[in-house]
């Protein structure tokens, strides 16, 4: 069916992908960390508990609508969190600019 080539670059292209999905997970978490509170709590409620929006809205007290558009908003910060994180390079520069 394949001959070892083949399955090696399969294997090298799923490797890489895996590596950036880790990435990706570790940039998601420091950015959910830097949410203030009562967004984390909605992203908590929503994604964590997999709550719905209805659910949320009467928990909270805010209309689900306003659940929505808070919801969205955190979504599009969390992507541009993620997007603004520096690519891993293997290695830390911890306190010291490079000249």
């Amino acid at each position: 069916m394949f001959d070892d080539a083949a399955l090696e670059q399969l294997s090298a292209a799923a490797s890489e992908k895996l590596g950036q999905f880790d990435e990706r997970r570790a940039a998601l978490d420091q950015c959910l960390r830097k949410l203030p509170p009562p967004q984390r709590q909605l992203v908590d409620l929503r994604y964590s508990a997999g709550q719905a929006i209805e659910s949320i809205s009467a928990s909270i007290g805010r209309p689900s609508g306003s659940v929505r558009q808070a919801l969205f908003r955190i979504r599009a910060t969390l992507q541009s969190c993620i997007e603004r994180q520096p690519v891993d390079l293997g290695f830390a520069v911890v306190g010291r600019a490079w000249s």
